[in-house]
Formats: structure tokens, sequence, C-alpha cells
């Protein structure tokens, strides 16, 4: 931060002078008398490292000024407070379905999320880099809406943390992805760069398709690039664009009712229109059963327990790409 209005005041003292100039972003968000109040526009006019957690639950464009380095960093060198906000997420927006958040120009390192977006939140993010995070560069979760433009992601997962470990060298990143909606928010991500993550690039895992949506957008060396049902245009992943695999269990059906002790096997059916399908994995209430690297996909399970279990597939294809299949429920006794 600095002397923004020329008045000797800076950081929290220049958020209580009485005038339209505050020190911290806290301090112009929330401010009743000369500030947004969750509720306006705030403009940082002046290049700086910001050192808080930022909170927004109201109507608010944040931005930085054209030419601003607007740097939301949860490290201050010679901080006391850098250790723990190393365990928070840098920008958290929980508002309502009737508001509108945009968050433009502003840059937003080493947190557990760059930015994590909760709740019924409708909010644009525009030209943002989120850089070194240790979970998500962008985490969106509930029934929030989310538009992502002419944005970077990049290394989420690696960091080295002295408050809490070297991810991912001793500590792993939990998950450790460039950008993930869950639940059952949706999202359109354009013109967006997401690179170097430990996890995978652009995930959805709402188990909706249609529900994120990517157009122009470049993910190179995640791990995968793309995960579950991603609707593209225009997308490049790696050496050129692709098309994620699909998969579906065939057998056994959807509320099957089989005997205990059995021996029962699973098959799947999986494609890839671009490329090849690489591998087919199975799951029971998402622990690994085992892959089949070859069709038929199929696997094998011997003397199955008495039980009720949730049963996926999910396909790899040649870039790395994976979808996960729609549920099968059975019911052993």
């Amino acid at each position: 931060c600095g002397d923004y209005d020329g008045d000797g005041r800076i950081g929290t003292a220049e958020d209580t002078d009485g005038d339209r100039v505050f020190g911290t972003i806290t301090g112009a968000l929330t401010d009743s008398t000369t500030g947004a109040n969750q509720n306006g526009s705030v403009t940082i006019v002046t290049s700086g490292t910001f050192a808080e957690v930022v909170t927004i639950t109201g109507n608010i464009t944040l931005q930085a000024a054209p030419g601003v380095e607007a740097n939301i960093d949860a490290v201050l060198q010679g901080d006391s407070g850098s250790g723990a906000r190393q365990n928070a997420p840098g920008i958290i927006v929980n508002a309502p379905a009737n508001r509108y958040v945009v968050l433009r120009n502003l840059r937003s390192k080493n947190w557990t999320s760059g930015i994590q977006v909760n709740g019924s939140s409708r909010v644009s993010i525009e030209n943002c880099k989120l850089e070194y995070n240790t979970n998500y560069g962008i985490e969106v979760t509930g029934s929030a809406r989310v538009a992502i433009s002419n944005s970077e992601v990049r290394a989420t997962g690696f960091r080295l943390n002295p408050a809490s470990g070297d991810f991912p060298t001793v500590a792993q990143p939990n998950p450790g992805k460039g950008i993930e909606f869950d639940d059952t928010s949706t999202g359109f991500v354009s013109l967006t760069s997401i690179s170097g993550s430990f996890a995978a690039g652009l995930s959805n895992q709402t188990g909706r398709s249609g529900a994120v949506n990517a157009v122009g957008t470049y993910s190179f060396d995640n791990n995968p690039n793309y995960e579950g049902p991603i609707s593209f245009t225009n997308n490049t992943g790696g050496s050129g664009a692709n098309q994620p695999p699909s998969v579906s269990i065939t057998s056994p059906v959807n509320g099957a009712v089989l005997p205990a002790g059995s021996t029962q096997t699973i098959q799947a059916t999986a494609s890839d229109s671009d490329g090849t399908v690489t591998l087919v994995e199975f799951f029971s209430d998402g622990g690994k059963l085992g892959e089949d690297s070859t069709a038929p996909y199929t696997y094998t399970m011997s003397n199955v327990p008495s039980g009720t279990f949730t049963l996926t597939a999910v396909a790899t294809d040649n870039t790395g790409a994976r979808t996960t299949s729609t549920p099968v429920t059975v019911t052993i006794r």
C-alpha cells in the first residue's frame, strides 16, 4: 500500500481518515460512510501488495486501474501474519443471486485458493492472474454462476510454504487444480490459459454435461489438462484441440439387485471422437477397484459383499483428458 492521496497516511490509517481514499481493499469494500459498503465500485489506483483476505458479499466491481499492478498476496516480507494467511483463500465471493460481482485486472497468489466463489454468487472474472495457490487457482462451489475471461492460472499446487509445507515435494496439495466447478455450479471459461497445475487444469466435478463451457481456452502441462464433462469450442490442450472421451457403464444396470457372494463383472463402453481411449478405471463409492486399457473394458469382482454401492467408470484419452460416467447404483443381498 502507499500514500494514495499524499496526506501522510497509509494502510488502515488511510481507511479511517474520513475521505474516499482507502489504504486497504477491505476498508474500501466495507466502510459504510465513505466506502462502497459492499455496493458499488472499488478501483485500485496505485500498484502494491495487499496482504489481506478479501471478502465480497454484495454488488461489487473490484478492479485495478489500467497499468496498475494490484497483487493480493498471502505473503508479505517481514509480516508475522503471512503464515496464517497462507492457509486461507485470497478472494472469497459469497453473494446472493440478486447481486453481481466483477473482479478485473487483479493478481492473487500464495493462498489456498486464489479466488473462491460460494453460494449462489454470480461473478465475472476478467483479466486476472492466479499463481502459486495451493489447492485451487479458482474454485467454484454451491450454485454459483461464474464467467472467466482473458485470465491466466499458473502453477497451482506448486509452492514453498514455510508455514505448512513444501508443495508438492513434502506436503500434497488438496487437490492442486487450476479451475474447478463443484456441486450445482455452472461456468463459462473463455480466452484463458491454465498451465502447470499439480492436478487437473479445468475440472467439472458437478457430474452434469453442459455445466461447464470453454471457448478459446488453452490448457497445458496439467494432470490432466481437462477433467469431467466439458463443452468445448476452439480449445487447445497441449499440442492441439481436444474433445474429452465419453464413457458409460453398460452392466450392471442402475438399480440392479445382485446376490451376495457371487462373481460380478462391471462392463463399460468408452470412445474418443478425436483420439484414442488409453485407460478405463472402475470405482465403487469413490474407491478404485481396478482398470482396463483395452476394449471391451471390464472389471470382475469375486465374492461381492452385501450392501448398496455406487459404481462409476473414468475414461482417459491420449491427451490426458478424463471423463467420469453417470453413476450406477447396485444392491447386493
